[in-house]
């Protein structure tokens, strides 16, 4: 029988919880081996939160996860979201990073067309790519209380856009928003 080394905190997939890692006190990693079997229950996921975990990176085989349409990452200590992460999940939809130090967004989110949620509150971001206009399912971005000075022009391409949470940020203008009307909520609080 094949062993396969999974590094999950508490793990919720789809409903169903799988073998986890038990929260530690920071720097303490505790693994526990997995049956191929169970991975192919992994396999299978369509969602996943590791929220709240204590995380400083994100899990090694997080991107065998390929059918992954919700990931959640939020209230961690990731520093980088390795490219190979979301270059693994075509399928996903949704994705929650807040309260992460995460300073740069990697550039294989935008090959995330299927996305329509990204929840990036209180992170670090000084600046966002142009590709940001390539996620035309987009109706969610919620940018809040990071380092944003300004904001990609292709902004206005996101056209499902229906809310956009841009408060305590560094903006000084906006660029052109989204001319077709399902924008329903913007903030752009100081």
């Amino acid at each position: 029988m094949m062993l396969v080394r999974l590094l999950f905190m508490v793990v919720w997939c789809s409903g169903a919880a799988l073998p986890s890692l038990v929260a530690q006190p920071p720097g303490y990693v505790k693994t526990y081996t997995l049956w191929a079997d169970a991975l192919q229950l992994a396999a299978t996921c369509t969602r996943l939160d590791l929220s709240g975990q204590v995380l400083t990176q994100v899990p090694a085989d997080l991107p065998r996860l390929t059918k992954l349409t919700y990931l959640n990452l939020s209230n961690n200590q990731i520093a980088t979201l390795p490219p190979q992460v979301l270059a693994a999940m075509p399928q996903l939809q949704v994705l929650v990073l807040s309260n992460n130090p995460i300073s740069v967004l990697p550039h294989t989110l935008y090959t995330c067309k299927q996305l329509h949620t990204l929840e990036a509150n209180h992170l670090q971001l000084a600046r966002l790519s142009d590709s940001l206009g390539q996620l035309i399912q987009l109706r969610t971005v919620q940018l809040a209380h990071n380092r944003l000075q300004a904001l990609p022009a292709t902004l206005n391409k996101l056209t499902a856009l229906e809310t956009l949470q841009l408060a305590h940020n560094q903006l000084a203008s906006l660029p052109p928003l989204p001319a077709a009307p399902p924008l329903r909520v913007l903030d752009v609080r100081a």
